[in-house]
């Protein structure tokens, strides 16, 4: 995903300002059908058992098979709705930025890829405060 963001956010940059938005949403669309669906289809594995591990890589845990439950009955479970209400929020707030810093940037005068270029900067030193982290004197 961040790699995605570092390499589509400029694209998605160039195309709105060269062809506009409708545009860039058609090549978005035509990357994700032709690149990405296949790629996920192709590689990403659904069941742990499918590359011999159990849960969280553990091979001597004791492993059930999640049990399905009917849409009316996850509707009025509590746990659907915390999950919903968090993801919907941190996609919410993760690209509401990155969505709209861009145009609100040429509103103020920048030039658009100055500011792409700001947004790709920030990805890189997202990338290293999650390694600087990890280091036990620094957590807090």
């Amino acid at each position: 995903m961040n790699i995605g963001q570092l390499i589509l956010l400029p694209l998605t940059g160039f195309i709105i300002a060269s062809s506009g938005f409708r545009s860039a949403f058609v090549v978005l669309g035509l990357i994700m059908l032709v690149i990405v669906v296949p790629i996920v289809l192709i590689v990403v594995k659904n069941n742990p058992t499918d590359v011999n591990q159990m849960p969280d890589g553990d091979s001597t845990s004791l492993f059930t098979a999640a049990t399905s439950v009917s849409l009316s009955e996850a509707l009025r479970s509590r746990e659907f709705w915390i999950a919903t209400l968090g993801f919907a929020t941190c996609g919410f707030i993760l690209y509401l930025v990155t969505m709209h810093l861009p145009n609100f940037a040429v509103d103020l005068g920048y030039i658009l890829l100055r500011q792409i270029t700001i947004l790709v900067f920030a990805k890189l030193l997202g990338w290293q405060s999650e390694r600087i982290y990890q280091f036990d004197w620094i957590k807090v």
